[in-house]
């Protein structure tokens, strides 16, 4: 976290947790403003950033418990590093176990045999980032590389690649993994929730499941045409 976000937690160290006032007629919410407004954000999102939410993360911070209290009423859990500024919730399984409906989709989701190898790619490239614009990556840094990994994670065809890319890009950017710099989406930060997210244990798993896949008999040629046709 940056100074900026330490002198912001210090600025609301000593608000009210439960404020206990009414934002609307016949408001029975005990939450201020700001520690709803965090709520929904984990609730919806499902992540807060110091970086980019400086206010939002330093309320979140002073009001953890009460938050945590919240979130684990409806079956999710709160996750906050400190050291890299990521919070996010996640479904706990034993609340689904015990009837309770689950809230999110899944823990972690299932992408396509070509999206996974690009996940691994982005996580390497912001864990052996050397400085901050190590985490910014370029379409054509990610066009090339598919390309190169030859025909078992996609077409050959350079325009195909950049719009399954593109896509990819999007549809990691809906778990707020990657975020656009431009509306061209020619480059994309890579955020720090994939590395909080996306842990050893996932890629273990991924690797597991194309191994597995590729042992049912799929031909390279299936797996990329099931991959498009999801995509």
């Amino acid at each position: 976290m940056t100074v900026d976000v330490l002198e912001k937690i210090d600025e609301v160290a000593g608000d009210d947790v439960m404020a206990n006032a009414a934002l609307w007629e016949g408001d029975t919410g005990a939450l201020g403003l700001g520690a709803r407004k965090a709520l929904t954000q984990l609730f919806a999102s499902p992540f807060i950033f110091a970086d980019d939410d400086p206010d939002m993360w330093s309320v979140m911070m002073c009001n953890m418990p009460v938050l945590q209290s919240r979130l684990n009423d409806l079956g999710l859990d709160l996750k906050v590093n400190p050291e890299t500024g990521v919070a996010f919730t996640v479904q706990v399984d034993d609340a689904s176990d015990l009837g309770m409906r689950r809230l999110q989709r899944t823990d972690s989701p299932s992408f396509s045999r070509a999206r996974a190898a690009l996940l691994v790619f982005l996580r390497e490239r912001l864990l052996l980032r050397e400085s901050e614009n190590d985490e910014y990556v370029y379409l054509h840094e990610l066009v090339e590389w598919m390309l190169s990994t030859g025909p078992y994670f996609g077409s050959q065809d350079h325009d195909k690649t950049t719009k399954r890319v593109v896509g990819a890009m999007r549809s990691f950017a809906k778990y707020g993994l990657v975020k656009p710099v431009s509306d061209e989406e020619d480059c994309w930060r890579i955020l720090p929730s994939l590395g909080a997210w996306m842990t050893l244990e996932f890629v273990q798993a991924e690797a597991e499941r194309l191994a597995a896949e590729a042992l049912d008999g799929h031909t390279v040629q299936d797996v990329i045409a099931r991959d498009e046709e999801g995509e």
